[in-house]
């Protein structure tokens, strides 16, 4: 029997969903796919991003959140390589979700995803740990699918070096 309290354990915590079952996109083989989660709190952002990485292949999505609470628990239960985090959500915000994130036993990368590109706003997400950045104005679409080949290289290198 497990000695966490309710509260801290995260199955529990879930919402009364259940975390979806990771999704292999049809060019992804599985093998060496980079585990995912995508946090929004927008049912339009997650599609778009689900698409994006449907569209790139060499990805599973392991499940998603809509705020930064759940973003959490999502990644205790799931423990995906990559978190596409959304900066603006109701209960937890991203800079939050994603410190506490970064404090748990080797925990993924996180990159905030926002249309509020301030200097102020990515220097609270370099100080909450944050690996990077992506601002949703200007061509987003253009700029996820080469941060995602970047990210893929950087993720299937360190693979091969373990």
């Amino acid at each position: 029997m497990s000695s966490a309290s309710p509260s801290t354990d995260p199955q529990k915590c879930l919402r009364t969903k259940q975390p979806r079952q990771e999704r292999l996109f049809p060019q992804s083989t599985g093998v060496g796919a980079v585990r995912t989660l995508i946090v929004d709190d927008s049912p339009f952002g997650l599609r778009v991003l689900e698409r994006i990485l449907e569209d790139e292949g060499a990805f599973s999505l392991v499940g998603t959140a809509a705020n930064g609470e759940e973003a959490v628990l999502q990644v205790m239960a799931l423990r995906p390589e990559l978190v596409l985090m959304d900066y603006r959500m109701p209960h937890l915000n991203g800079i939050e979700a994603t410190r506490r994130i970064k404090q748990l036993p080797n925990p993924p990368l996180v990159v905030i995803v926002s249309s509020e590109a301030t200097p102020e706003l990515r220097a609270l997400a370099d100080t909450a740990g944050a690996n990077g950045f992506l601002d949703k104005g200007g061509d987003y679409i253009a700029q996820m699918r080469w941060f995602l080949r970047d990210m893929n290289s950087i993720l299937s290198f360190n693979r091969e070096k373990q």
